[in-house]
């Protein structure tokens, strides 16, 4: 098997999703096969941590990418692992598509919803293979006229942190705590979780707590008053940015994971926390559907009264018959997302690829 390198132009100190399963794509290629380059990483690094507008490092990181080929061997194949890849037909690479949504929510990104529109349909023809890491993206990009996703192989995106079961199922686990990884968007719909929290909290006993891991707290909760109206009675904290370990506990402590996001190309955050034996409450998305399947619980995006029933039940256990069905759901969902059920994907696309 060829060469294949590994171009993660996400790659930061403090990585997003993208970032994060970029990482993920490396782990999972054949022992021997995989490279990276350390100076591409750091250069990708530097422009993805320094406090520049969002057009200055959208444009940095498009620029990169375009050298990003002569970084490594000509006989290696290459892998771009976020929606950044060349605009030139370099005859051997290809790129991975995570979601839809710079154009779902351009308000969010006005700079990559650009690049989506203007730039991403011409470096889709340049590319030799296309990867999308859900079914229900890859039909969203159809169905926005991005034809050429209609043939993309889907692989699902992978994160370390599955491969953590049998140490996080240990840890005490918490009734009145609840978890949100990543809110650092407006379409991660935080403000549903906060009016069920005030829900919750509104009769004894004790009171429910609620940890936004990687918050941006500017966005959120306006309606109160900003955070600081959960703050002052102890109901939320915010964590800017969390490390594998930190992350790793907070999955394993929890009452539940709670994903209510709008939009999501995958969503790694419920495997991650079938994996910690935490249980994952998640917006009732398609694409969530796909992921998670009968190991999670769902609710509607915007019904904060449902998400407080939800809860209520998850933590009180009221079906135990139902808590070991999901408990036995997510040991079967989470070999479909391993290391080596994915590595074999990986492949055989590669084989394919030759």
């Amino acid at each position: 098997m060829r060469t294949v390198a590994v171009i993660n132009a996400m790659k930061s100190r403090r990585p997003t999703g993208i970032g994060i399963a970029g990482d993920g794509v490396a782990q999972l290629l054949p022992a021997g096969a995989a490279m990276t380059s350390p100076r591409l990483d750091r250069l990708f690094s530097a422009v993805n941590n320094k406090p520049l507008p969002g057009p200055g490092r959208a444009l940095l990181r498009l620029l990169l990418v375009q050298c990003a080929p002569f970084f490594f061997p000509r006989n290696a194949r290459l892998i771009f692992t976020s929606h950044n890849a060349p605009l030139w037909r370099t005859g051997r690479h290809a790129i991975i598509l995570h979601d839809t949504i710079p154009l779902q929510f351009p308000e969010q990104a006005p700079a990559q919803s650009r690049y989506f529109r203007r730039a991403l349909p011409r470096a889709l023809r340049c590319a030799e293979r296309i990867v999308v890491i859900s079914a229900a993206t890859r039909d969203d990009f159809v169905a926005r006229g991005f034809a050429a996703v209609q043939a993309a192989t889907v692989i699902p995106s992978f994160s370390a942190a599955l491969g953590r079961e049998a140490a996080n199922r240990a840890v005490a686990r918490s009734r009145n705590e609840l978890l949100v990884v990543g809110p650092r968007y407006a379409h991660k719909n935080i403000d549903v979780v906060l009016a069920a929290l005030v829900k919750l909290n509104e009769a004894p006993p004790a009171p429910w707590r609620l940890t936004l891991a990687g918050a941006d707290r500017l966005l959120w909760a306006k309606p109160w008053g900003g955070l600081e109206f959960f703050e002052r009675r102890g109901w939320v904290r915010t964590i800017a940015h969390v490390d594998e370990a930190e992350l790793a506990a907070l999955y394993a402590g929890a009452t539940a994971l709670v994903y209510p996001s709008l939009a999501e190309g995958q969503g790694l955050p419920p495997l991650e926390a079938m994996a910690a034996g935490c249980p994952a409450i998640c917006s009732d998305l398609p694409v969530l559907r796909e992921t998670c399947g009968d190991a999670a619980v769902y609710f509607p995006a915007t019904d904060a009264a449902a998400l407080a029933r939800l809860i209520a039940g998850v933590a009180a256990g009221a079906d135990e018959a139902a808590a070991a069905g999901l408990a036995a759901a997510a040991r079967e969902r989470l070999a479909g997302f391993s290391r080596e059920a994915l590595g074999a994907r990986w492949r055989e696309f590669l084989e394919a690829w030759q």
